[in-house]
């Protein structure tokens, strides 16, 4: 007696690179962001209070060059390049 196929396809589940990649871009997006509204209120005040500000984005650069580390480095250890190239502000850009 031949079996009935009563099997639903569910939807295919997203890799969890998929998911991290997301995830890390949400975080992008909300870091610079709010560096970019520092850097707005910065506009106009006094020079100590600028450079408290800039502490902070300091700070929040740090963190945010922390969180795509590993985006970074991946590409490096397979051999491959992403053809983006990103100033690091110690002289010259090639």
């Amino acid at each position: 007696m031949p079996q009935s196929n009563k099997v639903i396809q569910l939807r295919r589940q997203r890799p969890a690179a998929d998911e991290l990649a997301s995830r890390m871009a949400i975080t992008v997006r909300t870091q610079l962001s709010l560096l970019q509204g520092y850097a707005d209120i910065m506009e106009g005040l006094s020079p100590q209070l600028t450079k408290q500000i800039l502490r902070v984005m300091a700070e929040k650069t740090r963190e945010l060059g922390l969180t795509l580390q590993p985006f970074v480095e991946a590409p490096q250890r397979h051999g491959r390049r992403s053809g983006i190239t990103v100033a690091s502000g110690r002289g010259p850009a090639n």
